[in-house]
């Protein structure tokens, strides 16, 4: 169990230095509007690294538990993403649409890792 939970951890960290390396580039290269949606990644890595911690802190908790509230956790943290990305296609914000669709394919990202690590054995 330690050691799936240490690869996800491990996963998310490398994700979030990537992120915000990739940032400092796009800083440095002034490409300010690129920068700050790197930065929605670095914030939705940061957002399921915690949400994990707390959820693998939990001591009575077994694979199958951890693995049921992260996926529910997954669901029901960005259903508001959800609804700010159709509020900005009825509005036609395309900066918002861009946005949410950033943090909806990051979501996809992690989701898709956490269960490859978690289904492996």
């Amino acid at each position: 169990m330690e050691n799936k939970n240490t690869e996800f951890l491990k996963y998310l960290d490398i994700s979030i230095k990537a992120s915000q390396d990739m940032t400092q580039e796009l800083i440095k290269d002034n490409r300010k509007d690129e920068a700050d949606h790197e930065k929605v990644k670095t914030n939705v890595y940061q957002i399921f690294k915690t949400v994990f911690q707390v959820i693998t802190k939990q001591k009575a908790l077994e694979l199958d538990d951890i693995k049921k509230l992260f996926l529910e956790k997954l669901e029901t943290i960005p259903a508001n993403w959800k609804t700010s990305l159709e509020s900005g296609k009825e509005f036609q914000d395309y900066e918002k649409i861009l946005i949410e669709e950033i943090k909806l394919q990051t979501l996809e990202e992690i989701r898709n890792t956490f269960l490859t690590l978690w289904e492996s054995n």
